[in-house]
């Protein structure tokens, strides 16, 4: 199936539920979704597998109360991904656990999260064992209105989300206020953080660029203005999606909800 020159703008998908909806061998061309807004949307058992996207640019999308649950992310390479003007509101955090993960050579310079709430977060149900934060200096950083004892990052529950054997390393959060984020070079081996400098980062203007996801190529992907050009998705199979009980590639972000995310642009 190939749906080419083909422009979704001002479209709302809203209250949009995808389940046990496949498309394999399906190649986007030209696809272009602008001014989308993603509201109250649930895609579940959904299994992208050997999935290539690139050149894909998604500018001022907004993503609101999407719940990816139960969703497992492993072996996955994320390289040469810049995230910038990108906003997460109304996220939440509990029920995570951080096992065997080490934060070293890790400065975080001139970094402002404003009007970033870390509220309602539960520091119960929450295990960071085995976790080694070393060599790591927290300077001219900025953060307002930050709560760490009930901590919902705005009401988005990434729950039950297991972490093993992560290491981040060499990794620069520089003049990070949430702006002109870019994760460059940054493979996620067997969750492994690397050479991942996270510079002027205000989470707007997100690009997803040359970014690998086993076997799952998101490659130039730029989430800027909305638009999905020339995307060709090929040999994906979107089976079973939830973005409830969705494997990418062997990878275990497990028991995951992303539930009522808000990004702002």
């Amino acid at each position: 199936m190939s749906l080419c020159n083909m422009s979704l703008c001002n479209m709302p998908l809203c209250n949009m539920s995808l389940y046990n909806m496949s498309l394999c061998n399906m190649s986007l061309c030209n696809m272009s979704l602008c001014n989308m807004s993603l509201c109250n949307m649930s895609l579940c058992n959904m299994s992208l597998c050997n999935m290539s996207l690139y050149n894909m640019s998604l500018c001022n999308m907004s993503l609101c109360n999407m719940s990816l649950c139960n969703m497992s992310l492993c072996n996955m390479s994320l390289c040469n991904m810049s995230l910038c003007n990108m906003s997460l509101c109304n996220m939440s955090l509990y029920n995570m656990s951080l096992c065997n993960m080490s934060l070293y050579n890790m400065p975080l310079c001139n970094m402002s999260l404003c009007n970033m709430s870390l509220c309602n977060m539960s520091r119960y149900n929450m295990p960071l064992y085995n976790m080694s934060l070393y060599n790591m200096p927290l300077y001219n950083m900025h953060l307002y209105n930050m709560s760490l004892y009930n901590m919902p990052l705005c009401n988005m529950p990434l729950c039950n989300m297991p972490l093993y054997n992560m290491s981040l390393y060499n990794m620069s959060l520089c003049n990070m206020s949430l702006c002109n984020m870019s994760l460059c070079n940054m493979p996620l081996y067997n969750m492994s953080l690397y050479n991942m400098p996270l510079c002027n980062m205000s989470l707007c203007n997100m690009s997803l660029c040359n970014m690998p996801l086993c076997n799952m190529s998101l490659c130039n992907m730029s989430l800027c203005n909305m638009s999905l050009c020339n995307m060709p998705l090929c040999n994906m199979s979107l089976c079973n999606m939830s973005l409830c009980n969705m494997p990418l590639c062997n990878m275990s972000l497990c028991n995951m909800p992303l539930c009522n995310m808000l990004g702002h642009t």
